[in-house]
């Protein structure tokens, strides 16, 4: 059996807040967007879908132990920049881990998302 990650799936307040967060601010590609209502609309982003939470769902009852999406960039410190310049506000700025064991190091910025989900984003090297 092959298999392949395809995507998270993520119950949102405000589909259009969110899909300009992670499409526009972000620049996750987009992929399709399926259905024309905002509340029937899934929009698959690469890696995440996107759905408007209807107003009985709480993220109370969609959370479970769930801690962050981890996004890989090519060059952290740019793209921490370029967020700030947007007015993206980061939880924690770039910080760096290395792993020996495996000889890779890591520099890692964190920010929240616009329903409170916590962001990682990802520089990953060799040593």
């Amino acid at each position: 059996m092959s298999v392949t990650f395809d995507h998270v799936a993520l119950k949102v307040k405000n589909l259009k807040v969110s899909f300009k967060f992670y499409h526009e601010i972000l620049g996750i590609p987009l992929v399709r967007i399926i259905g024309s209502g905002d509340e029937h609309t899934l929009i698959f982003l690469q890696g995440l879908e996107l759905s408007q939470r209807n107003n009985a769902e709480t993220m109370a009852q969609k959370c479970c132990n769930f801690d962050h999406i981890g996004i890989q960039v090519k060059d952290i410190d740019k793209v921490v920049k370029n967020l700030e310049g947007r007015g993206v506000r980061f939880v924690s700025l770039i910080r760096k881990k290395r792993f020996e064991g495996v000889k890779k190091e890591v520099k890692l910025a964190t920010l929240y998302d616009p329903d409170g989900i916590k962001i990682e984003l990802l520089e990953w090297k060799d040593l």
